[in-house]
């Protein structure tokens, strides 16, 4: 019994850890520095040398064509939820492919939206 037992709390925990320690590659934006200094002996006169090497990996910003998403992908744009998105393709299932992003303005959910707001989501949007 103690064998089913451990080995049922190695599998939650790997459970449990497994979203934690897992890496989201497409949104991270990372900076780093390293630094290393080489210190000569007391003896020689050399000067330290210090070397800095610096990595910078930028976001890819990856649009959502708003004409071939499904419900999901939607969802993952920031400023739309399931509401809007189950919005966004009735209306394309209504009306047929958008043409321009401007008709977000025409769907309801979309209508109280101020201009900044709006702007952002198209941003993250394509035709």
């Amino acid at each position: 019994m103690s064998f089913y037992r451990t080995f049922l709390v190695a599998f939650v925990a790997a459970v449990i850890a497994s979203p934690v320690l897992a890496i989201d590659t497409i949104s991270t934006s990372t900076t780093q520095t390293e630094s290393t200094t080489v210190t000569q002996p007391a003896e020689q006169s050399a000067p330290q040398v210090t070397t800095k090497v610096t990595t910078v990996t930028t976001e890819v910003a990856i649009k959502t064509n708003i004409n071939t998403a499904t419900l999901k992908e939607l969802i993952k744009v920031d400023g739309i939820n399931a509401v809007r998105a189950r919005a966004i393709l009735n209306y394309r299932k209504k009306h047929g492919q958008f043409k321009s992003l401007d008709e977000l303005r025409l769907i309801k959910s979309f209508k109280k939206l101020k201009e900044p707001q709006l702007k952002a989501i198209q941003d993250q949007l394509s035709v």
